[in-house]
């Protein structure tokens, strides 16, 4: 059971930290997306630190309980940031993905325009996402087998060892 929740909690952390920062820094005002993506890396190790100390405090508990009580204390965070993702909005990028520009506007409007659709930043930030959509829809890899390919699979395989050696 516990090689099972290791990998089920492994796959879960780097999905998590893969689609984060996308969402983060789509639905961030540009002038602090790199403050804000930053400052949520810099949490994440504070809380790894804090962690540690836990478990370390909870080493000198004889019994299950010294294991229990660090893995029942990280399930906090999770549950609150899971029920708190309810009310945030959709990603604008996968709205326009799937056909659904108006939402999209709607919503990017409420986050960097005050409702406003015809704000600048509003539409700005709304005809690069359409474009970058465009473009992976017509350029980028419509299947797995699409990463293996030469020139693709190099990069594939770098990016895969900078999250796995970071």
């Amino acid at each position: 059971m516990l090689c099972l929740g290791r990998v089920i909690s492994g796959l879960s952390i780097g999905l998590a930290s893969t689609t984060v920062p996308l969402y983060q820094a789509e639905v961030t005002a540009p002038a602090i997306r790199g403050s804000l993506i930053s400052l949520q890396q810099w949490s994440i190790t504070w809380g790894i630190l804090i962690q540690y100390f836990v478990e370390f405090g909870c080493s000198y508990i004889n019994g299950t309980a010294s294991f229990r009580i660090p893995w029942g204390l990280q399930m906090i965070p999770a549950i609150v940031l899971s029920t708190g993702m309810l009310w945030f909005p959709e990603s604008p990028r996968w709205l326009i993905d799937h056909d659904r520009e108006d939402e999209a506007l709607q919503i990017l409007a409420d986050l960097h325009g005050n409702g406003d659709p015809n704000a600048p930043l509003v539409q700005l930030e709304f005809e690069e996402i359409k474009q970058q959509v465009h473009f992976e829809r017509n350029e980028g890899a419509k299947k797995y087998i699409d990463l293996l390919k030469p020139g693709v699979f190099r990069r594939v395989g770098l990016g895969a060892a900078l999250q796995m050696w970071r």
